[in-house]
C-alpha cells in the first residue's frame, strides 16, 4: 500500500471580484501519496 504523506480534507478558496464572490475551490479532498506527483491547473488567470 503507497503511503500518504499529505491529506487535505475539506478545503475551499473563495475570493471576491467587485462585489461578486468566485469559488475557487468547495470543500476538495486530496490525499497526495509518497513519489506521486501533483498539479493543479485552471483556466489563464485563474491562479
Amino acid at each position: 500500500m503507497a503511503k500518504e504523506i499529505i491529506r487535505l480534507e475539506k478545503i475551499s478558496r473563495h475570493y471576491h471580484v467587485g462585489t461578486e464572490i468566485v469559488k475557487a475551490l468547495q470543500e476538495i479532498d486530496i490525499s497526495i501519496n509518497k513519489n506521486e506527483f501533483v498539479a493543479m491547473m485552471g483556466p489563464s488567470g485563474s491562479g
